[in-house]
C-alpha cells in the first residue's frame, strides 16, 4: 500500500447543489473537491507564502518557470445519492428560504432547477475520497496534504452556497468529540471559528445559524468601515465571496453543533475587526474559540 495516501468514506450532512456539465444532474466531482482543497492549503498557510508548495502538490503554471504537472491524484468512488425525491424545503420568510434563494431561483432562466427532486444531493449521500501521491512527496507536505484534508472534511464543504451550510461533510466512522474539535479548532491559522455554547431551541444546526445571520447582517460593528470587503461578502464591481461561513459541525457525542467560520484568507482585503473575539444576538453569543 502506499504510505502517501488517505482513504475518506464521507457522507453529506446538508443538501448539496454541485452537477458538471449538466447542472440539473447532480454529481459529486473530483475537481471540485480539488479546488476546496486547494483553497483549505492556501487558508491554513496563514500569512506563508505557499505558492511554490501549492504548485508542487496541485500543479500550475505560475510564474515564469516551466508548468508543473499535480503530484497528487483525487479520486470519488462509490458514490451513492440518495435522499433527493423531494424538492429542498425553502419556504419564503424562513431561515432556510433565506439562505437558500440564490440555490433555488438562480439558473431557472437557463431552465437550471437546481433544488427540484433528483436535481441535488441529499443529505446521507455517501463517495469515497481517495487521495494518493503520484510521485513521492516529501514529509513535511504530505503532513500539509493530511492536515488540509482533515480541515475540508471537519469544516469544509462543497457546491452552491457552501459558505451557507449546504454541501456540509461528516466522516461518520470518525466523528470528534465535541471538545475534540474545538481543541482542533484552536491550532488553526488565519481563522476564527465562533461557537454558540448554548442549547439551540429548534430546528437543525443550519437553521439556527441562518436565523443568526440574518441578524448579523443588522450589526455594523463586525467590518470596518474604510474597506469595500466585508465578512459576509460584497456584490458591488469587486465581488466577494462571504468570509463568514455557516458551519455545522457532527460531532460524536453532542450531535450537530451551531459554528460559524471566519477566515480572511478569503478576502481581498481585511474584513473582520481583529479584536472581536466574540458577538451577541439578542440572546445569542458566540464566542472564537
Amino acid at each position: 500500500m502506499n504510505e502517501q495516501e488517505i482513504t475518506k468514506k464521507l457522507t453529506f450532512i446538508t443538501s448539496t447543489f454541485l452537477a458538471g456539465a449538466d447542472q440539473n444532474k447532480p454529481e459529486i466531482r473530483a475537481p471540485s473537491i480539488r479546488g476546496a482543497l486547494r483553497w483549505w492549503f492556501r487558508v491554513l498557510a496563514g500569512n506563508r507564502d505557499v505558492r511554490e508548495e501549492e504548485k508542487v502538490l496541485f500543479g500550475g503554471v505560475h510564474g515564469e518557470s516551466r508548468a508543473v504537472a499535480s503530484a497528487i491524484a483525487v479520486r470519488v468512488e462509490d458514490t451513492n445519492i440518495v435522499n433527493n425525491q423531494r424538492a429542498v424545503s425553502l419556504p419564503n420568510d424562513t431561515p432556510m428560504g433565506y439562505i437558500g434563494y440564490f440555490a433555488r431561483v438562480s439558473g431557472n432562466k437557463q431552465n437550471v432547477y437546481r433544488t427540484t427532486e433528483g436535481h441535488y444531493i441529499g443529505a446521507g449521500s455517501t463517495f469515497t475520497l481517495k487521495i494518493r501521491a503520484v510521485r513521492p512527496v516529501p514529509t513535511n507536505l504530505w503532513d500539509q496534504v493530511e492536515e488540509t484534508v482533515q480541515a475540508f472534511v471537519w469544516v469544509g464543504a462543497l457546491g452552491l452556497r457552501a459558505t451557507r451550510g449546504f454541501g456540509r461533510l461528516a466522516e461518520p466512522s470518525a466523528l470528534p468529540t465535541a471538545q475534540a474539535f474545538r481543541d482542533w479548532a484552536r491550532t488553526l491559522r488565519s481563522r476564527k471559528i465562533f461557537l454558540y455554547e448554548g442549547k439551540m431551541e429548534s430546528g437543525s444546526a443550519q437553521a439556527f445559524l441562518a436565523d443568526q445571520l440574518k441578524e448579523l447582517r443588522r450589526k455594523k460593528d463586525l467590518h470596518p468601515s474604510n474597506s469595500n470587503a466585508h465578512a459576509l461578502g460584497a456584490s458591488s464591481k469587486e465581488r466577494q465571496a462571504s468570509a463568514l461561513h455557516l458551519c455545522p459541525v457532527q460531532t460524536v457525542d453532542e450531535g450537530t453543533l451551531p459554528f460559524f467560520l471566519y477566515t480572511d484568507n478569503a478576502c481581498s482585503a481585511k474584513s473582520l475587526k481583529s479584536d472581536v473575539d466574540a458577538f451577541c444576538l439578542e440572546s445569542h453569543c458566540f464566542t472564537a474559540l
